[in-house]
This record gives structure tokens, C-alpha cells and sequence, in this order.
């Protein structure tokens, strides 16, 4: 994405480094030494370790693959130990060595599984690598990340006017269903 969203190019740095966005990582991530890559320019000597999915990232299994059109894959996976998020969150799915972030449309504390739809229209490592899963699969889970698109309770006095078109359908979901939770 090369702005600093998708995290796919976390990086652990020890040097003299200047970071352009500080604030897209956690102080704590910050204080393990994580950066962004895209968003960082070298001002000195650098040691930089890149993010390993299999030693960093949290272990997930493939629970279904779905086909809800001829090019939007639904992939629920099951993590190996729970994750908190809200409603509209991304997370960075990792195939091998390939990184992408998806926005979740599942629910917390009411899906008992992480669901994602998967845009396989066009070529792509990740979409190609998606076509392939099955039940049973192995992936790894990278950083789970903010984003904009989240239920706020406090917006419960205002109107609620979701807009997405293709597989930003499937987050929009996810956010509907935590705004009719609140009563919305």
C-alpha cells in the first residue's frame, strides 16, 4: 500500500532510523522496536529483522472455503487461541511468504470463526494462493489492525449510512450487525 495501512511490511529495526508515521503501530509494538518499512528512512546504521510468519504470526485454520460468486471467495478460519476486534477491523493474512490485509465480516463474541471475502477477480500472489485453500489448511494471522471502518456505540443518536460496493460488501456487514447489537 506503500501508506502505512496494511502492515505488511512490518519490520523489527535496531539504529538510526526515521519513522514518517509513528502512529500506526502500538507504543508497545513501537517498544519491541516494530516499524513500518514503507513509512521509514535510514539515517544511519540499521539492523533490521523482517516479520516471520511462521515465528511471529498466530496460527490459523482454514475451517471453509466458499464461493459466494464465480469471483468472491468467503474464507472462515479459525485461529489457534481467540483475537479481540471490532466489527470492520483488518487483519494481515499470511499464504507462505504473501501478505494482504482483509477486513473482517464477522462479529465478536458472535461468530465463532474469523470470516473474510476475498476479491479473486484478478490475478494476484495472495487471490492465486486463495484459490487453492481447502478445510483443513494452515495459514498464519499477522497484525490485527485498527482501520477505518468501525462501529462506534456513541453513534447510536445518529443516522447510520453504510455504503461499499463488491467485497467491502462483507465488512459492512460485520458493522451492521454490531450496530443492530447496540440497538441501533
Amino acid at each position: 500500500c506503500r501508506a502505512g495501512s496494511c502492515h505488511a511490511c512490518l519490520v523489527r529495526c535496531q539504529g538510526d532510523i526515521q519513522d514518517n508515521q509513528p502512529d500506526a503501530l502500538s507504543p508497545a509494538q513501537r517498544q519491541d522496536g516494530w516499524r513500518l518499512a514503507c513509512q521509514c528512512q535510514v539515517a544511519g546504521d540499521l539492523q533490521v529483522e523482517a516479520f516471520d510468519p511462521l515465528r511471529d504470526g498466530l496460527p490459523a485454520t482454514v475451517l471453509s472455503v466458499d464461493w459466494l460468486t464465480p469471483s468472491v471467495l468467503r474464507l472462515r478460519l479459525q485461529p489457534e487461541r481467540g483475537l479481540r476486534y471490532r466489527a470492520g477491523q483488518h487483519l494481515v493474512l499470511w499464504a507462505g511468504s504473501v501478505a494482504r490485509p482483509y477486513s473482517l465480516a464477522s462479529l465478536p463474541q458472535e461468530d465463532p470463526f474469523l470470516e473474510f471475502h476475498i476479491d479473486c477477480r484478478l490475478p494476484g500472489e495472495f487471490s492465486d494462493a486463495a484459490r487453492q485453500f481447502k478445510a483443513g489448511d494452515s495459514l498464519r494471522l499477522g497484525e490485527l489492525r485498527g482501520g477505518a471502518l468501525q462501529y462506534d456505540p456513541d453513534w447510536q443518536s445518529r443516522p447510520l449510512w453504510l455504503l461499499a460496493s463488491g467485497t467491502g460488501l462483507g465488512p459492512l456487514w460485520g458493522v451492521l450487525r454490531e450496530a443492530l447489537r447496540h440497538d441501533h
